[in-house]
């Protein structure tokens, strides 16, 4: 059998939108390498889909392979394996998420088949005999995707020598159309197939409407051959049709579906001129690549003028040929072809430029940042960001809250089909230091310890009408028994409106609160006062008994927790005030015995109670000699390492005049979170 020269095949757009294009052409990009580079390809074709990534297939070594582009960074992929014969593999992005390609597959025995293989959602589906026929099938071609219908076309041979074009229409058993070869078809927007073909030099078209197919139309007889005809539908159902007659590549567009317009010199003085190829974007708009002295040219035509001169578009030493052409929703136009047995690819798309905006650039931790990409240039697909505290984003627009003060250079990867650029914007955030923050101190505990009351400590600069506080721990080690405002600084001022919630989901509990001072009339304006490190709440804790030792139970303050999603804030002059959050934890340490002993802070007599003899007992002991408290962890009240008149001082004001409450342990017996001295309790 004779086989033909293979031509360009078209390839459209796989999004029912159409792309927009003003009929000028932009410089190209460096050409890349998309085969092996063994030099053993050919048949390339392509696709581009409804999201303008570029679907590349072409056969290498006998078997027919797949590559995702514009920067085809991920490899490729072998969709046969078998050990025989393909060739002209064609590929049908659906806007439905499949993606179709069709091949021709000779077999150890000789015989030729079109046969289809499908990935719906990312699922290869076993390939199928498309023809399946005793006679030999070849050069198939599925329309350009314009709807969610697969219409392919091909040539068969039968054993007398004839040769006839076959339709599958959306992969339905074959149609035999007419006679004639190098068939091409096109899917228009409303479900309309378009099919042109040669026979005996002459090129002519057929139209199915969804009921039949109309009579055969002649698009050209002229004396001399012509042949490789191409077709591509327009917005309005048009076919635009692009041909070969005696060295010159020709281009005519439908009038209806009934005649067509005189045939128009497309390839000016070339006289070698072959394989071209049409696009359609838009009403009497085509895009045409054709081949001609060794090099790729591209033009462009409205309503049967040429608007661009030919441009070349390879312009290199070797030759190019077979070229498959692919413009996407921009209008950029995306080129795959063959050199020396391997195939590249270029486009046309600009590179993106980069540049951002930010909602604030100067702001306390925790600060959040809402960015906006507004770069020019070229079209991107993605972006990427690296916001410079080991945290990233995605996306045009992106929001990032900056936990440490520092000053940050962010930096915005954009990819396009221009390219790669990523952009350094130095010094863009500056976080300065919290002025707010919420703190949960690490305590230790006993496996099966109960009433581990752990507090939430707060810091703010400003009077505070109130709080939120939220935050996660482990049930598998902890259980939360209750979240009290008793022994707190909010106690003396009564709240009017707390609200707390604890909740178990699985393995993670949830705790949220609601606090504010004063919410009923007659308001008096209660605040609580500016403070460092003052207790807001107690978290009154169990430790399972299956909780493992030694190991450490995180209680986790965290925004966005309940429904609806609580955010740890305090409100300050009616505003809402996000502090920085520092996390805390039980450490659980092993049963053993003797037991370290569970002591209070401030009790240095060890009754269980804090008095004034506590602070009495521990003078008495510093300047006059007196005996040693009965627990000198719990005399050493500001847990600084040291017996000293501040302790006396701390725990007199905290009695008398509403001081600060004593670290932990407090309300309630625990063990010594910390490692800073000798003491000890209990004898």
């Amino acid at each position: 059998m004779t086989r033909v020269r293979v031509a360009a095949l078209v390839c459209l757009l796989a999004s029912v939108a159409l792309p927009s294009f003003e009929g000028a052409f932009a410089d190209f990009s460096t050409e890349t390498l998309v085969s092996a580079g063994d030099g053993e390809a050919l048949d390339p074709a392509c696709a581009v889909d409804f999201v303008d990534n570029v679907l590349v297939t072409f056969v290498e070594d006998g078997e027919v392979q797949f590559y995702v582009g514009p920067h085809f960074s991920g490899g490729g992929l072998a969709l046969t394996d078998n050990g025989l014969t393909h060739s002209r593999p064609s590929v049908h992005a659906s806007p439905a998420a499949a993606i179709t390609f069709i091949y021709a597959e000779e077999s150890a025995a000789g015989e030729l088949d079109v046969f289809q293989l499908v990935n719906s959602l990312g699922t290869f589906q076993p390939e199928e005999n498309l023809s399946d026929s005793a006679d030999a099938d070849f050069d198939p071609e599925i329309s350009s995707a314009t709807s969610t219908t697969r219409n392919v076309v091909w040539t068969r041979e039968e054993t007398t020598g004839d040769r006839t074009v076959q339709v599958s229409l959306d992969l339905a058993a074959a149609i035999e159309l007419d006679a004639g070869e190098q068939p091409s078809v096109s899917t228009d927007s409303e479900g309309g197939v378009h099919v042109v073909y040669a026979r005996s030099g002459d090129i002519y078209y057929r139209f199915y409407d969804g009921v039949g197919f109309g009579a055969e139309v002649t698009v050209s007889d002229d004396a001399a051959s012509e042949g490789m005809p191409r077709v591509s539908a327009d917005i309005d159902g048009e076919p635009h049709v692009v041909f070969e007659r005696g060295g010159e590549v020709y281009y005519a567009v439908g009038e209806g579906t009934d005649s067509f317009s005189d045939p128009v010199l497309v390839s000016g003085t070339a006289t070698d001129a072959a394989a071209p190829s049409v696009i359609a974007v838009g009403e009497l708009v085509g895009v045409l690549v054709y081949e001609a002295d060794g090099d790729l040219w591209l033009t462009s035509v409205v309503g049967g003028d040429f608007v661009t001169a030919a441009e070349n578009i390879t312009s290199t030493d070797g030759v190019e040929s077979s070229a498959a052409f692919g413009v996407d929703s921009h209008g950029f136009v995306h080129v795959v072809y063959l050199r020396d047995g391997d195939i590249y690819y270029r486009n046309d798309a600009p590179a993106p430029e980069p540049a951002v905006e930010v909602s604030e650039s100067i702001g306390e931790a925790p600060f959040t940042v809402a960015f906006t990409y507004v770069g020019e240039g070229g079209p991107v697909t993605s972006i990427a960001w690296d916001f410079g505290d080991g945290n990233e984003g995605n996306g045009e627009l992106a929001e990032h809250t900056f936990e440490v003060e520092g000053t940050y250079d962010v930096t915005v990867t954009a990819v396009g089909p221009g390219g790669v650029v990523e952009s350094v914007f130095e010094a863009l955030i500056e976080v300065t230091p919290p002025r707010n923050f919420f703190r949960v101190p690490t305590v230790r505990a006993f496996s099966g310890q109960p009433n581990v009351v752990i507090p939430v400590l707060g810091s703010h600069l400003d009077d505070a009408q109130g709080y939120q506080v939220a935050g996660a721990f482990d049930t598998t080690q902890l259980s939360l028994d209750a979240i009290l405002t008793e022994t707190t600084v909010v106690d003396v001022l009564e709240p009017e409106f707390f609200v707390p919630s604890i909740t178990a989901s699985g393995t993670e509990g949830y705790f949220t609160v609601g606090l504010v001072i004063d919410t009923l009339p007659p308001f008096d304006g209660r605040t609580l006062a500016a403070g460092v490190e003052q207790r807001l709440l107690n978290l009154d804790f169990s430790v399972n008994f299956t909780a493992p030792s030694p190991s450490t139970a995180v209680v986790d303050l965290r925004n966005d927790i309940g429904s609806p999603v609580i955010v740890n804030i305090f409100t300050i002059d009616g505003a809402s005030q996000v502090p920085a959050l520092e996390d805390g934890a039980i450490e659980i340490i092993p049963f053993i015995l003797p037991l370290p002993p569970l002591f209070l802070r401030g009790d240095a007599n060890d009754d269980g109670l804090l008095s004034l003899i506590d602070a009495l007992d521990t003078l008495q002991y510093i300047f006059n000699d007196g005996p040693e408290p009965a627990c000198l962890d719990g005399a050493d009240t500001n847990d600084d390492g040291l017996l000293s008149i501040s302790d006396s001082v701390v725990l007199l004001t905290f009695l008398f005049v509403n001081g600060p409450v004593p670290p932990y342990p407090y309300p309630s017996p625990g063990l010594d979170p910390t490692d800073d001295d000798d003491f000890g309790c209990g004898g």
